[in-house]
């Protein structure tokens, strides 16, 4: 798993230097330079990515402790002197316990990762498309030619920021009704993207902290009272009649 995960953005990289290529050749842009602002492009991305890990990486904390919860409190159970295993291997009662007890951990550890995925999720080049107009400016040909080239190469090599088309050509014709230099305002637009995405994480990783709560109540604490609690109370009911 964690080889095709990592495998996505490795192949974002490759295409975009393909791109950049491409669009270089076609629009006659200093190939150096090209090189140089999209390493300079990626390494915000990276950047970008590892400001979105940091900031979930206590909630992420929190749902594997939460996962481990309901499983402590057996063992805890057994440090106090209890037999929760019997209890819920040996009794009906107890069995009907830890199977509802596993299936509710179960629940609450996938629901969990789903909520974590989600929220740590990242575009894998933003900005990048705007970087090719910017690049496609800087060749000297028309505006509306340069926007073209680019969406060409956003198809030819399978670009997932192909949306940013739009949001450049926006910029291009701002630029063009205000007189100033295209390459920059579009290279400034990207950078705004990147830090729209590194405040959005932030902004996902204090909602997480809030939504982690639901698995928590609906699922977890459940598993808790059903392989902890409910074991240990059997347990003592168990002893109290044997004395007695």
């Amino acid at each position: 798993m964690k080889q095709r995960a990592g495998s996505a953005p490795a192949r974002d990289s490759w295409n975009g230097l393909a791109a950049v290529l491409d669009v270089a050749q076609h629009t006659g842009a200093p190939l150096g330079e090209s090189l140089e602002r999209l390493a300079h492009s990626y390494d915000d991305n990276a950047e970008t990515r590892r400001t979105v890990e940091v900031s979930l990486s206590g909630s992420r904390s929190t749902a594997r402790l939460m996962t481990l919860l309901p499983l402590l409190s057996i063992a805890l159970s057994t440090a106090l002197g209890f037999d929760p295993l019997r209890i819920l291997t040996q009794t009906p009662l107890g069995a009907a316990c830890g199977v509802l007890g596993l299936l509710f951990n179960l629940s609450a550890a996938a629901w969990s990762s789903r909520l974590v995925r989600s929220a740590i999720a990242v575009r894998p080049t933003p900005g990048l498309v705007l970087d090719l107009v910017a690049l496609a400016v800087s060749g000297g040909g028309a505006l509306s030619q340069a926007n073209r080239t680019v969406a060409d190469a956003v198809e030819r090599f399978a670009l997932v920021e192909a949306n940013e088309l739009a949001r450049a050509q926006l910029t291009l014709d701002l630029a063009q009704r205000a007189g100033v230099p295209a390459s920059e305002l579009v290279r400034s637009d990207a950078q705004l993207i990147r830090a729209e995405q590194r405040a959005e994480g932030g902004r996902r990783a204090g909602r997480l902290t809030v939504t982690l709560m639901l698995p928590l109540g609906c699922c977890t604490l459940p598993a808790f009272m059903l392989l902890g609690v409910a074991p240990l109370m059997m347990s003592i009911l168990s002893l109290v009649i044997v004395q007695n």
